[in-house]
């Protein structure tokens, strides 16, 4: 692995991020990221979901606690798609 130099720093030329390099010390497995699954928005949650964000004027923020099993960027995409469905 990387050699110290003379004042016991290490060999920066050896150096590569984890994410893209080899290194057994990190890999895919260990990220703390959320495992991407897919879960069936239920016809109650679509209607919850419309109803914060234009009946109540509700935040981004304040709807995405409300959803704590869905990203934001998934309960965003839901409400897009059935805004569009309603046009």
């Amino acid at each position: 692995m990387g050699e110290e130099d003379e004042d016991g720093d290490k060999d920066a030329s050896e150096y590569t991020p984890y994410a893209i390099g080899s290194s057994k010390e990190f890999s895919r497995d260990d990220m703390r990221c959320r495992q991407r699954t897919h879960k069936s928005w239920l016809e109650s949650d679509e209607e919850r979901l419309l109803s914060y964000r234009d009946k109540m004027g509700m935040e981004w923020k304040d709807i995405f606690e409300r959803f704590p099993d869905r990203s934001a960027g998934a309960v965003k995409l839901r409400y897009y798609t059935l805004y569009k469905k309603d046009s």
